[in-house]
Parts: structure tokens; C-alpha cells; sequence
């Protein structure tokens, strides 16, 4: 009997075939999510900036809170997709914007290779205060973190990159910087599940502006 007469004899069954087109759809959804989630991310988080600087009494912050309010059910849309069942309460994330974001003077390592993100993370960072070395990909922050003399707090590291991952980076740049602090924050869900050395803590994104800053007030203190 012929290899295709086999096959033809021991077709698999209707369950496997189920299952591996489940899993398909699962690694597309997240796929999808992953992208969403880096999109909104920049979305919510310059709508969140300009709401900030915006007055409560003027004219074009109740648009900039009917932008913010589309993001965040957008965000519930996106966890649903990556995760059936999954709710997010986006009364509950809707906070009031005229806290004031938590800062340091703290230096930060930041990698991440979508730009947009990149670029909103450094600018929040900036703005409340802290150093901020700027990677593009991990292996990048490995090299600025060797040639980096003072001291680095922590590292911001999204997972799931080219050439290194998020773990590895840290894994590398703690080899000049032992003790360094690391927040992992990744588009994918439960990206960041993984073994690592030395302190850490993981946040997903789409994230708040309010959310990224106090996160990393936090894990900066964490310890102290």
C-alpha cells in the first residue's frame, strides 16, 4: 500500500481537524490583537496627552473624551477577540484626567521596535521627569547598556522582538547592570509568561498613560 493510500485509509479525525483549525484561528486572533493592541496603544495614549493639556471647560475636550472613551471599548474589543469571554470595564478604566502622573529622575532604558510606541513611552517618560535610552530592538539596548557608564534603574522592554526577545535582552544587559529592574509590556496576550532572572513585572498593552506611569513608579520602588 502506497503512503497516499494510507493516508487516504487514516484520515484524521473529525476532532484533531477541529482542533488544529482552532488553533489556527487562535494564532491569527492573537496575531491580529497584537496589532490592534500596539495601534491603540498610540491612540489612546497622545489622546490621553492632549486631554491632559486641554481645559475641562474647553470646547474640544468633550471630543477628545468621546476619542478616548471609542478607544478604550476598542481595547475591550481587541481582548475579546484575543481572549472569548474576556470583559473590559471601560467605565472602570475611564479615570479622571486631571491627576498628576507619578515621575523620577530615574534613568530608564526603553526597547521597543514599533516606533509609534516607542516614541509615545519615551515621551511620557521624558515628561515626567526621567533619563530615558532609547532602543529600537534588544540587541540595541544590550550595546547602550555596555556602553552606558552610570547607572540604568530600570528596563522597559516589549517581548516579543526581533533577534532578542524582551527576557533575553534583560537577561544580557543585567550581565553589566546587575540588579536591574525590568517591566516587560507586550501586545500579545499573556505575552510576557516566561522564565527570568532578578526583579520584574509585566504590563499589556493597549496601556494608559496613567497606567504606564505609576507601573513603573511602582516597580522602581519596588524593594526600595
Amino acid at each position: 500500500m502506497s503512503h497516499h493510500d494510507l493516508a487516504e485509509s487514516n484520515p484524521r479525525p473529525p476532532q484533531r481537524r477541529q482542533a488544529d483549525q482552532m488553533q489556527a484561528i487562535g494564532r491569527l486572533a492573537g496575531g491580529v490583537a497584537h496589532d490592534f493592541n500596539n495601534l491603540l496603544t498610540i491612540i489612546n495614549g497622545y489622546t490621553e496627552l492632549l486631554t491632559r493639556r486641554t481645559a475641562a471647560d474647553d470646547p474640544l475636550r468633550p471630543m477628545l473624551e468621546k476619542i478616548r472613551r471609542a478607544g478604550l471599548e476598542a481595547t475591550a474589543v481587541t481582548r475579546r477577540l484575543a481572549t472569548p469571554g474576556n470583559q473590559l470595564d471601560s467605565e472602570a478604566e475611564f479615570a479622571v484626567l486631571d491627576d498628576e502622573l507619578p515621575g523620577g529622575t530615574e534613568t530608564i532604558l526603553l526597547a521597543d521596535d514599533d516606533p509609534g510606541v516607542r516614541s509615545l513611552a519615551r515621551r511620557v517618560l521624558a515628561q515626567c521627569g526621567y533619563t530615558v535610552l532609547e532602543a529600537t530592538r534588544g540587541s540595541e539596548a544590550v550595546e547602550i547598556a555596555r556602553g552606558h557608564t552610570g547607572p540604568i534603574h530600570l528596563l522597559v522592554t516589549d517581548v516579543v522582538m526581533p533577534q532578542l526577545s524582551g527576557h533575553e535582552t534583560a537577561e544580557r544587559v543585567r550581565e553589566t547592570h546587575p540588579g536591574l529592574k525590568t517591566l516587560f509590556v507586550s501586545g500579545y496576550p499573556e505575552g510576557a509568561r516566561g522564565r527570568t532572572d532578578g526583579p520584574c513585572a509585566f504590563l499589556q498593552k493597549p496601556f494608559s498613560v496613567r497606567t504606564f506611569t505609576r507601573k513603573v513608579r511602582e516597580v522602581l520602588d519596588a524593594g526600595a
